[in-house]
């Protein structure tokens, strides 16, 4: 849970994993694990009614917080069960985003992120494994445009503000354009999502058109119910 208008922080998301633990296991096709049904499933994005994040960003030495709330409201896209989250920054008006799990996937819906983009991003996957990657087209302003996801790490230790959280999921995701003929890469996000707790970290690196910008994410606060 962690939304920012674009104008200050860019953040989307990706894939991600969990394990199950046996000797000499098999290879299993396309990065993914096989399934442990004593692990808890669905917990790298917890949905339970009233949970908060907030998170901050500093720019030019300034400050920058943003906490979303579940309202425990659900709304159907493409046939799936989102859940709404709604997100509170100072300076901006509240907005609306939505939250997915099922078959193993987590999924973000915030058409706000992209103008004119209907976007329905995987951020996670409980079942890749490291490496695994995956595509996701769309159009952006009218242009042709995708998400590259891959899994880099997991069951990393990683502090931030102070809190030291376990079994956490690095994963990466890739914005590129086809303002040409090949795909280029316009903006990189790095994602730490910690079980139990969601995201706790995004870095964002964007370079596009000879702008750059590099910002920090960061899990100030939360609240799990």
């Amino acid at each position: 849970m962690f939304n920012i208008k674009c104008n200050l922080f860019l953040f989307v998301s990706i894939v991600i994993l969990f394990a199950s633990c046996r000797k000499d296991p098999p290879v299993y096709p396309d990065g993914l694990l096989p399934i442990d049904p004593n692990a808890d499933i669905g917990a790298y994005q917890p949905l339970t009614k009233g949970s908060f994040w907030t998170y901050s960003s500093t720019q030019n030495d300034v400050e920058y917080t943003t906490t979303t709330t579940l309202t425990g409201n659900t709304r159907v896209f493409s046939s799936n069960i989102f859940w709404e989250g709604e997100t509170v920054a100072a300076g901006a008006e509240t907005r609306m985003s939505y939250y997915y799990y099922g078959d193993h996937q987590y999924i973000l819906k915030d058409d706000d992120f992209f103008e004119g983009a209907n976007t329905e991003l995987v951020y996670l996957n409980d079942t890749a494994s490291v490496g695994y990657s995956w595509t996701q087209s769309l159009t952006i302003a009218e242009m042709p445009a995708r998400f590259l996801g891959s899994i880099k790490e997991r069951g990393i230790t990683k502090t931030v503000n102070g809190r030291t959280f376990k079994n956490v999921i690095h994963t990466t995701v890739l914005l590129q354009y086809q303002l040409t003929g090949a795909y280029e890469t316009y903006a990189t996000y790095d994602f730490y999502i910690a079980k139990n707790v969601g995201v706790i970290e995004t870095d964002t690196m964007i370079d596009m058109l000879g702008v750059k910008f590099e910002s920090s994410l960061v899990l100030k606060d939360y609240s799990i119910k």
